[in-house]
């Protein structure tokens, strides 16, 4: 019996301090669970004075509901290897989704991000040729609304030359693979040209030269106030250089206010990083213009 209220006790601490900041959040959720269990108790006493059959269709109800909540907390409250409490690993990092891009649903971004209400800044990094397919005039229509638009893409040629430099170079069906995202990087860039984004003052594009150690969504300024709601979030997927890009699992983190050393803070400033060392190749694009002018 000790054993047992002391993991009960153990898990009710472990949730307040995983879901909140400040002595007067806990004495206000500890009230609430005061009054909850005063109002339960008076419920059992009307319920009681109703007769039998009453009390049995109550304890139907109750047993079925907490079966119902059960089944939605149970992916949750359970505890992870280290022997913590998956939830509260879930706040400490900040983690708001899990998507795996073998569902075709997740392919990509989501399209929620350039309609109507959103003009948070967004830089992304990728591949992106389905993206320019397929949202072209939701990305048109965000910048054109005042958002702010980075893309971060695999420059065609210089990739395609580093892959002799890199893991790629040991097998010869990787690099066959990368050559062909090389190729589809270029059709991204077609479809931005060919949307008028490079001539939108609100998008910007730059080229990585190397495989990057994963492609993101950075949505918010992680520079701006940080109580500021809804917070910045980026979406990471880590890539693996001999596997299928859209078969990757994706995490979002979202940005948590005063603390730098969480997942957030982590993936967004090597983001930023990299488009801060990112090619800025002119006459690439004044090339690919050309080209889509002449055909």
């Amino acid at each position: 019996m000790t054993r047992t209220n002391g993991t009960d006790n153990g898990l009710v601490r472990s949730f307040i301090s995983a879901t909140l900041f400040s002595a007067r959040q806990r004495g206000a959720i500890l009230l609430f669970v005061a009054l909850a269990v005063l109002s339960l108790a008076s419920n059992l006493l009307q319920i009681w004075s109703s007769g039998r059959v009453g009390i049995w269709i109550t304890v139907a109800a109750i047993i079925i509901t907490l079966g119902l909540v059960g089944l939605f907390v149970s992916p949750v409250v359970r505890k992870t290897v280290r022997g913590d409490w998956l939830f509260s690993a879930l706040r400490r990092t900040a983690l708001i989704d899990v998507e795996h891009r073998e569902d075709r649903e997740h392919r990509l971004p989501p399209s929620a991000l350039f309609r109507a209400h959103e003009t948070r800044p967004i830089l992304i990094s990728g591949i992106l040729d389905q993206l320019f397919q397929q949202n072209r005039d939701q990305l048109v229509g965000f910048v054109r609304r005042g958002g702010s638009l980075r893309v971060l893409l695999l420059h065609p040629r210089k990739v395609a030359e580093s892959l002799d430099r890199g893991w790629t170079r040991h097998r010869e069906d990787w690099q066959r693979y990368w050559l062909t995202n090389c190729n589809e990087a270029q059709i991204a860039l077609d479809g931005l040209i060919e949307a008028g984004l490079d001539k939108q003052t609100g998008c910007q594009v730059r080229f990585l030269t190397d495989i990057p150690p994963f492609f993101g969504v950075l949505v918010g300024d992680p520079h701006a106030s940080r109580w500021r709601r809804p917070r910045p979030f980026i979406r990471v997927q880590p890539l693996a250089i001999s596997r299928f890009v859209g078969r990757g699992s994706v995490m979002t983190f979202e940005q948590i206010p005063g603390s730098d050393g969480t997942p957030f803070a982590y993936y967004s400033a090597d983001l930023d990083a990299q488009w801060e060392t990112a090619l800025d190749d002119v006459d690439l694009l004044k090339e690919r213009r050309a080209a889509l002018a002449s055909s």
